[in-house]
């Protein structure tokens, strides 16, 4: 959790060192952090992810605009975009990067919220830092965090020479640990019928590192591994 003796750690990690601190402990700060205070002694991230979500749409298609795709990748534009800005994403980058260990939240309360509740809060503070830039510098600055923490892992799946996201994942692996890497396909219901959606889950050492639900089934499953992929690069 953040402190006064960690912060410089945190903005190393964020590559912003921030003017304004208390724009810092908005942005990492959980409602769930003030339950049974009196009073919250500040605000919690909340107003600030919405921000920082239009801030990530636009940083985001401004960099794939101008960016090209390898001849023949099979994966459009809008679809690269449409992941580089989803809540699994974003989870996987926060994780990747270690921001999770700054987190301000009450553990015992976010521990019994749904997985699904659960992966969406680091995504939503990633959104939230990112408007805490913005309002603590910049735009300008907003983006470049934008580039460094998202756009650039997404520019580097380009390096991969197949549209076999599953392949790609293992080629990253040592071999003696390919067989810990699995995915699961997850068919939703609706009172007890099927609803027409399929939910794939990626899974290494039995931790799950995404989940993508969605009417296309292949797509699910390709987005599911792609964005997997996160949890093993490193820039």
């Amino acid at each position: 959790m953040i402190n006064e003796h960690n912060i410089p750690a945190f903005e190393e990690l964020v590559g912003h060192e921030f003017d304004r601190k208390s724009l810092l402990f908005q942005a990492i700060t959980d409602s769930s952090y003030f339950q049974g205070w009196d009073t919250p002694v500040s605000d919690d991230y909340g107003t600030l992810e919405l921000l920082g979500d239009a801030i990530l749409r636009v940083a985001v298609v401004d960099y794939f605009s101008t960016c090209r795709l390898p001849e023949g990748w099979g994966v459009s534009k809008r679809r690269i975009e449409g992941l580089a800005q989803s809540n699994e994403f974003l989870y996987g980058v926060a994780k990747e990067i270690m921001l999770d260990d700054f987190w301000r939240i009450r553990e015992e309360v976010v521990s019994r919220w749904p997985e699904g509740r659960q992966r969406k809060l680091p995504a939503n503070m990633m959104e939230a830092i990112i408007a805490a830039i913005y309002r603590d510098r910049n735009f300008e600055e907003a983006c470049r965090f934008v580039d460094r923490h998202i756009n650039s892992r997404i520019e580097r799946l380009f390096e991969f020479p197949r549209d076999d996201w599953m392949y790609n994942l293992r080629s990253l692996l040592p071999e003696e640990k390919q067989d810990l890497l699995r995915i699961e396909e997850i068919t939703q219901t609706m009172n007890g019928q099927d609803n027409g959606s399929t939910t794939w889950q990626v899974f290494f050492e039995d931790q799950a590192l995404s989940r993508v639900t969605g009417k296309d089934s292949e797509m699910a499953q390709d987005s599911a591994a792609f964005i997997s992929l996160v949890f093993f690069m490193k820039t």
